[in-house]
């Protein structure tokens, strides 16, 4: 499509978008395309910057490969018009270290928009038990913040996460989470150790 974009001489008028992981780096070929394109937005999704949770959220990919390909993304800036923001979904299974995640990104200058899941509801942040939301709670309210945004992005997530209670939901958690780690031959217990709820 993008060749096809290309050879029709419509590349240079046109803004391409993109989502990602970032467990793939595009091949040379298609870097080479984006040149042609007036702008080439890539919206990343780093869950989070601890490997045991990213990697336990992205079952079957590297916390390395996917934090070599942000680093290649923001040094490609430097060489064409392209833009490298950042939108994480944050779930009960990565919000303690939203701003870790949010330091790493602000460190690489990347705009991020961190935004709260709402379906499945049992992966909801307000999902969580009291005492697991007062963790979370005190932590980010002790944070030292390198930018203003990822503490106003935090706050956003702290009072969502105590807008309401949906702890019922937990036995839901539980059932999903055990017949992943069956299925999948992994450990909420050991990638999450903080967490004493299950």
């Amino acid at each position: 499509m993008l060749d096809y974009i290309f050879e029709t001489g419509h590349a240079d008028h046109i803004y391409l978008n993109y989502s990602t992981n970032c467990t793939v780096y595009p091949k040379q070929h298609i870097v080479d395309r984006w040149r042609e394109f007036e702008y080439v937005e890539l919206a990343i999704s780093l869950d989070s910057i601890v490997a045991a949770e990213n990697e336990y959220l992205r079952h079957g990919t590297t916390q390395a490969e996917a934090l070599r390909n942000i680093e290649r993304f923001v040094e490609l800036q430097k060489e064409i018009n392209l833009h490298v923001i950042a939108r994480p979904t944050v779930t009960l299974l990565n919000v303690y270290h939203l701003p870790e995640t949010l330091e790493y990104l602000d460190n690489l200058n990347i705009r991020h928009n961190a935004t709260h899941l709402s379906y499945p509801e049992y992966l909801s942040v307000t999902v969580l038990p009291e005492t697991e939301k007062q963790k979370i709670v005190e932590k980010f309210e002790s944070y030292s913040y390198s930018s203003e945004a990822s503490k106003t992005s935090c706050n956003y997530i702290k009072n969502y996460m105590l807008s309401k209670d949906d702890s019922d939901q937990l036995e839901k958690f539980a059932a999903h989470t055990n017949f992943l780690d069956k299925s999948r031959d992994q450990s909420f217990k050991d990638s999450y150790p903080y967490f004493d709820f299950l």
